[in-house]
């Protein structure tokens, strides 16, 4: 059987328009049963990676929560972790044009380099400016790239930063992260729902 895929959704509300942000990993190590397994991962990337998350985030957006389900080896119920009054840590408010970062996650799969995307719906009107992202907020990014790259450890399990591929039912591994040099624009919104 293969590892576990992990599909966590990160739940916020941009200036009071609900955002949605998947993220999938990998189960590398563990053997802990499936709900256990979910409840570990979620407060595993709680604690490494909001604070870098939240740097990405402005200060009127706010974290709502996280869901977790495994989409592979016959799925799995979700796990639901609400969070209470987390708010975006960089200063200023979010960006009215549904603008901001992109991180490209590039990966190869059957001869073919393609890219995952990443958007960050929360930027701060300062960090994006005349269609560029700032200084400032590049360095955030770069920073939250790092942690996702770094394995997420829990209490006896690991768990790798992949992208999904739907298609052929793999996890893929990406070789290659950065931030975009174009700005994100999200045309849709997704509806949190816990």
């Amino acid at each position: 059987m293969p590892n576990d895929v992990i599909q966590l959704e990160i739940l916020g509300s941009a200036a009071g328009e609900p955002t949605a942000n998947i993220l999938h990993y990998e189960r590398g190590t563990g053997s802990s049963s499936v709900m256990d397994m979910l409840v570990d991962f979620v407060d595993a990337w709680q604690a490494a990676n909001e604070p870098a998350w939240m740097a990405c985030c402005a200060a009127d957006w706010q974290l709502l929560g996280y869901k977790a389900h495994r989409v592979n080896n016959g799925g799995s119920p979700t796990h639901a972790k609400p969070v209470a009054s987390t708010f975006g840590t960089s200063s200023g408010n979010v960006v009215q044009a549904s603008a901001g970062g992109l991180i490209n996650a590039f990966y190869t799969n059957a001869g073919k380099t393609r890219a995952g995307k990443i958007f960050m719906p929360a930027a701060a009107d300062q960090d994006i400016l005349d269609n560029s992202v700032q200084t400032g907020y590049r360095a955030n990014l770069n920073t939250l790239i790092g942690q996702l790259n770094t394995t997420v450890t829990g209490t006896g399990n690991s768990y790798g930063f992949v992208i999904w591929s739907r298609k052929f039912n793999l996890p893929l591994v990406p070789f290659f992260v950065e931030v975009s040099a174009k700005v994100g624009v999200q045309r849709r919104r997704l509806l949190p729902v816990f």
